[in-house]
């Protein structure tokens, strides 16, 4: 379902209304609400409880991502004992969130009834709610803890992806599992460590949705995680001033890997790269000196095609450790001023030049 643009809420429950699903946890069943007038999701001062809000994709509403009774943020209370629509459930308290290698690492406080909660966690890539509180712009990990109900408990998790401004949400879960009511998003944090996005698989497919500060095709590489491609890795970056990094650590099970080699068959010409950013190939596994990851051009149709393009936008672009090879015509050219291609870069072309600009 898609909720957008409309002139008041996204949506509004109300009337006593309980036990309603907005979104679920497996794949497609996350709403899209984006761009109303008001808030995301609603919940009026007379609505009842145990409605789930999950999974679903809330931003750049005129409100809040999700509003519990009252305009504005509910603040937390000691031992969550107010009462209210969701019972006004109290949201997440991210301490801590870091990024290396394509792991996001998040420490957060949690002050809430006894029982078991799913913790969902969001990047916000388009900025948080002018009240700091984040949206849900794209679901990027989750994990359930066991709450005590003792008050102020703390809990470590990690996940893999990048995440920008990180927000999060709790929601009541018992066996099954059944999920009951759900909080406001918690404040946006901003994610530390370095903006880099990790390439994981040798495939080729693009960006599932290119801006959104996730590298992701939609698909999971041979490991079984989330794959990030080179491909959808310049889309990031081109779309995002935020990453300024793009690494290489892609596992020996990829179908591209050989010998200690990684190669990027490409089915079409990449993108042109229009945002300044460092390609960085020499932390791939193996990386003594010499490329261990090759962008091999071979495959693509016709003869204009280059392997890598710095155009307009991207000055302070830097490339290593790359081979790009068998282009049908420039290997790397270079558009704009202020680039730095180090060695041991390697360019052999099948068709064109070994440099371009």
């Amino acid at each position: 379902v898609t909720v957008r643009p409309n002139g008041t809420h996204g949506i509004h429950v109300y009337l006593s209304a309980a036990d309603n699903r907005i979104g679920g946890t497996a794949g497609g069943e996350g709403t899209i609400i984006v761009g109303n007038g008001a808030d995301g999701v609603y919940l009026a001062a007379d609505a009842g409880g145990g409605n789930a809000i999950l999974g679903n994709a809330i931003s750049a509403n005129g409100g809040l991502g999700i509003d519990l009774g009252v305009d504005g943020v509910n603040a937390n209370d000691a031992g969550d004992a107010d009462a209210g629509p969701n019972d006004l459930l109290n949201f997440p308290v991210i301490t801590s969130a870091s990024v290396t290698a394509g792991i996001v690492s998040v420490g957060f406080d949690l002050d809430v009834p006894a029982g078991d909660y799913r913790i969902e966690f969001f990047s916000n890539a388009g900025g948080a709610d002018p009240s700091g509180n984040g949206e849900g712009q794209t679901f990027v990990g989750s994990t359930t803890v066991a709450h005590t109900g003792s008050g102020v408990e703390s809990f470590v998790t990690a996940f893999a992806g990048h995440a920008i401004d990180l927000a999060a949400t709790a929601t009541q879960q018992s066996a099954g599992p059944v999920f009951g009511a759900t909080s406001e998003f918690s404040a946006a944090v901003a994610v530390t460590g370095s903006n880099a996005i990790t390439v994981n698989s040798t495939d080729d497919d693009d960006d599932a949705v290119p801006g959104d500060g996730l590298c992701a095709t939609g698909g999971t590489n041979s490991a079984a995680n989330p794959e990030c491609t080179l491909r959808a890795a310049i889309a990031e970056a081109n779309a995002l001033a935020a990453i300024d990094t793009v690494e290489f650590l892609m596992p020996a099970t990829e179908a591209g890997h050989a010998a200690g080699v990684w190669t990027i068959a490409l089915g079409l010409g990449l993108p042109q790269i229009t945002a300044g950013v460092t390609i960085d190939a020499t932390g791939q596994t193996g990386y003594a000196g010499l490329p261990r990851v090759e962008v091999d051009g071979s495959g693509v149709g016709g003869t204009t095609a280059d392997g890598l393009h710095i155009g307009a936008g991207a000055t302070g672009t830097e490339i290593a450790g790359l081979a790009v090879v068998s282009a049908p015509d420039d290997g790397i050219t270079v558009t704009v001023s202020y680039t730095h291609l180090t060695l041991p870069t390697k360019v052999l072309v099948g068709g064109g030049r070994g440099w371009g600009g």
